[in-house]
């Protein structure tokens, strides 16, 4: 996107305050001088902390949702029991409401900037639990395509990407940070959910829970009203205009000149800027293999989505048993989250370079599932698949970033999450149609090892041509450095000494 300056424009004194006496003029500096203190003073009490109020906000939404779609195992199996069905439709269902979450970022990018984000996660919030609770009255599972799959993964998608990008107008700088908080979030309501779904299965049947579920995420639009415009939408502006400094009109000193002035990186922009920007990332070839690598490791995650809590049954487990596991799953996502939280601006690795470990060892825990069968094994196994989940889930939008650009954070992690979409619908053929076919999860397991290697060869080819794409501009600009150098010796050997004593009068101080 082309790139726009705004200038500054001196401003006019009033007439009327420019008097000839001394006094008239220190008391105007002085009230000035005072206004923009206190105006410096309110900035900083109020700014500061309302990040976290959003960041708050924000999590309870992730937390909810994520927790009840994380959970879907757990539901699959009372709607076998309820409905009689079999494993392939109901991994059609789970696979949908995943897809459709992840495909429906675009449309959600596109309401954001023309309804605003708290009219966005307001209608999220409506929608999905107007999908739970028309599920409740639903007569067949074919009816949960529509009812469930459709209008649940859509109004996920209105309320926790709304608020994501949202949340990174204030942690714009610290972006993996705030990454990891929604990251913790999803641990969270995955380590509280899976409990209180299983109880409340057991309790009240599977249509109640459904609506327990729907009024929660009613509860959870309250996270709405903490959104209100940040900093970066705040310094929006078409012309920024500064006061001039009092001079002497009869004086031959020239007018300040015009100084160009670059908008902030994460300042709001229009819908034609955003339709432009969305036209010239699908040109890029690094969109494109980044987007190849979400559709492949979304396609391979999806079985510990769908499939887990079967899998572990036909290990001999407990319905208990595999949710207590699935628990555990959460509580290594919990620690991958807190290590990427910590370490993860510290590693001296590109994101995706970190993105391509955590796949490679999610590849070598999943095929070694194909052979471990006793329980401290398997549950060892499943905490070290939650811990590299948890770090894939985290590490994908910020690795985007680091290799689109911070001004185009909106477009280009929308267009990655419906290609996750994407991966995210076959994943019912994964593991039902291959389950259904031959009795055991051993294929399936099988062609999510291949899928995860897969995905991080692409990481590391993209890894490889973002170091090669940085280095190549560095050589140019020394290049270029070396050809303006050559035209002046004398002068260039003068100016660095008058830096050089610039520079150590500046340290000495």
């Amino acid at each position: 996107m082309t790139e726009k300056f705004y200038n500054r424009l001196p401003v006019v004194e009033d007439r009327g305050a420019n008097n000839n006496t001394a006094d008239g003029g220190q008391t105007i500096a002085t009230n000035a001088e005072q206004r923009k203190r206190w105006r410096e003073v309110c900035s900083k009490i109020r700014r500061p902390g309302w990040k976290w109020v959003v960041l708050l906000g924000a999590f309870l939404l992730r937390a909810v949702f994520s927790g009840f779609i994380a959970n879907y195992t757990t539901l699959s199996v009372k709607l076998r029991e309820f409905y009689g069905t079999n494993e392939e439709i109901l991994g059609w269902i789970g696979s949908l409401i995943f897809c459709s979450r992840s495909m429906c970022s675009p449309l959600t990018a596109a309401f954001a900037v023309k309804i605003g984000y708290r009219s966005a996660i307001f209608l999220g919030v409506l929608c999905s639990a107007t999908s739970l609770m028309v599920s409740s009255f639903v007569p067949g599972i074919h009816w949960y395509f529509l009812t469930l799959s459709v209008l649940l993964g859509a109004g996920i998608s209105l309320a926790c990407f709304s608020s994501y990008d949202y949340l990174m107008s204030y942690f714009h700088k610290t972006f993996v940070r705030a990454a990891g908080f929604m990251a913790i979030a999803s641990s969270a309501g995955l380590m509280i959910c899976a409990p209180a779904m299983e109880a409340l299965l057991e309790s009240i049947g599977l249509h109640n829970t459904l609506r327990v579920f729907a009024g929660i995420f009613l509860l959870s639009a309250l996270s709405a009203f903490t959104i209100r415009p940040s900093p970066a939408e705040k310094r929006r502006m078409s012309v920024i205009q500064v006061p001039l400094a009092t001079r002497n009109p009869d004086s031959p000193t020239p007018a300040e000149p015009i100084v160009p002035i670059k908008p902030p990186v994460h300042a709001k922009k229009t819908f034609r800027e955003s339709m432009a920007v969305f036209s010239s990332l699908l040109r890029s070839a690094d969109m494109w293999i980044l987007g190849v690598m979400g559709l492949t490791l979304c396609l391979a995650s999806s079985f510990t989505y769908l499939y887990m809590v079967s899998f572990l049954n036909t290990l001999g487990l407990s319905v208990k048993t595999s949710a207590f596991t699935l628990s555990m799953m959460g509580v290594g996502e919990f620690v991958g989250t807190t290590l990427c939280v910590l370490l993860g601006d510290r590693v001296p690795l590109l994101k995706m370079e970190v993105l391509a470990i955590a796949t490679l060892g999610a590849a070598l825990a999943t095929a070694a599932l194909t052979v471990i069968t006793v329980y401290p094994g398997v549950l060892t196994l499943v905490i070290v698949l939650g811990l590299c989940r948890a770090i894939y889930n985290l590490m994908v939008f910020p690795s985007v970033i680091e290799c689109m650009g911070k001004q185009r954070k909106l477009e280009c992690c929308s267009i990655s999450s419906m290609m996750c979409g994407i991966g995210y619908l076959p994943g019912g053929v994964i593991g039902g149609a291959l389950f259904d076919a031959t009795g055991s999860y051993l294929y399936s397991l099988l062609v999510c090892v291949a899928l995860y290697l897969t995905s991080s060869l692409l990481l590391v080819w993209c890894a490889y041509r973002f170091r090669r794409a940085r280095r190549t501009q560095g050589e140019m600009i020394d290049q270029s450095a070396e050809s303006k150098g050559k035209g002046d010796k004398g002068s260039e050997v003068e100016q660095n000494q008058e830096v050089y004593v610039v520079e150590t009068i500046m340290t000495t101080v």
